[in-house]
Formats: C-alpha cells, structure tokens, sequence
C-alpha cells in the first residue's frame, strides 16, 4: 500500500472542499471504466483506496461525500 497524497483544499461554499489527490496505488488501472468492464483486483484496489480515504478524512474532522477516480479529487464536508 502506498501513501495517498492530499492536495490544498478549496471551499466550494461554507463547510464543502474539494481537495485533490494522488494515489500511485491506482496508476495503471482505467478509472474511466465502469466496474462492471474492470478487472476483479482493479476494482478491490480503487476500493481500499477508497476505504483509506475515508479512513484519514475522518480522522482529520471531515466527512466523504465522494471520490472522483476519473479527475483525482475528493469532495468532503466538515463535521
């Protein structure tokens, strides 16, 4: 497992952020694709990836709204 990366975060509007990120986790892996046309291990890492990511967010106060595998950016709301 590597380390995931979180850029500066940007207030859409009070309490919502988009912050980028980087995972060298996930290069190699077609994030345009839906699941469904996806190798089985190619979905089980972008869901640890996932998984870790709301991990550290939580940790740090926020909650995950979603993660864009396709634009490298995550969107959270602050508890």
């Amino acid at each position: 497992m590597n380390t995931i990366h979180f850029s500066k975060k940007q207030e859409l509007q009070p309490g919502k952020f988009v912050i980028p990120f980087s995972c060298s986790d996930i290069v190699g892996i077609n994030t345009n694709l839906r699941p469904a046309e996806r190798k089985d291990y190619e979905n089980l890492i972008i869901k640890q990836v996932w998984h870790r990511i709301t991990l550290a967010l939580q940790k740090r106060g926020y909650t995950l709204e979603n993660v864009n595998f396709r634009n490298m950016h995550i969107s959270v709301s602050k508890r």
